[in-house]
């Protein structure tokens, strides 16, 4: 798998490793790199946030099955393997840990809604 740096460096060069080319006059070609990967970041940052409402759809569903069965929204051993098995999937333990803290927000989020959800549920009977 290509490092940050190096997938920087392939959108910076183009799809054929060729440098990129000032469009025009007077922008130069690092300026046009930026750009590309800044529209990279953005096409990601799609895929996370529609990865994110799924996450959160299913959350929800299991957030009715939890107040179904009266049993807690917040399951601490659950986020702990999840951040475990987080943790093994990075090979940078500085970024392992940044994702941790990126899904320890999610983790909250989610049980915000699954708490809404089940304040909404409860009032509505």
């Amino acid at each position: 798998m290509a490092s940050v740096g190096e997938e920087a460096s392939v959108v910076a060069n183009g799809q054929n490793g060729e440098p990129l080319v000032s469009p025009r006059p007077g922008v130069d070609s690092n300026h046009v790199a930026v750009n590309l990967m800044r529209e990279e970041i953005d096409r990601i940052d799609q895929q996370i946030v529609d990865s994110l409402q799924k996450r959160f759809a299913l959350s929800l569903a299991i957030g009715e099955a939890k107040m179904a069965s009266d049993e807690e929204v917040y399951v601490p051993w659950r986020e702990e393997l999840i951040l475990s098995k987080l943790k093994a999937s990075c090979a940078d333990s500085e970024k392992a840990d940044s994702v941790c803290q990126v899904y320890k927000a999610v983790f909250e989020a989610s049980r915000k809604l699954q708490r809404r959800e089940s304040l909404v549920k409860r009032e509505n009977k």
